[in-house]
């Protein structure tokens, strides 16, 4: 599987799992909603800072989010 894709799924499922809407993540995060749409469904890459961003209102440790998506 593509690594941008792994990313992307697991950026929906701490979303999901923080009980987030993708208006809720793109208002708190300053961004568009069809821009949180586009990255969890992978059709834009994530910048580092998005990234850092996103794990920081999800409450999810940015190391163990990249080793998750890095292993299996």
């Amino acid at each position: 599987m593509n690594l941008n894709y792994k990313v992307a799924g697991k950026l929906k499922k701490i979303r999901i799992d923080n009980k987030f809407s993708q208006a809720e993540v793109s208002k708190l995060l300053f961004v568009s909603q069809s821009k949180i749409s586009r990255l969890e469904n992978g059709e834009t890459k994530i910048t580092m800072d998005d990234l850092q961003n996103y794990c920081r209102i999800c409450n999810v440790d940015i190391k163990r989010f990249l080793n998750e998506c890095f292993s299996k």
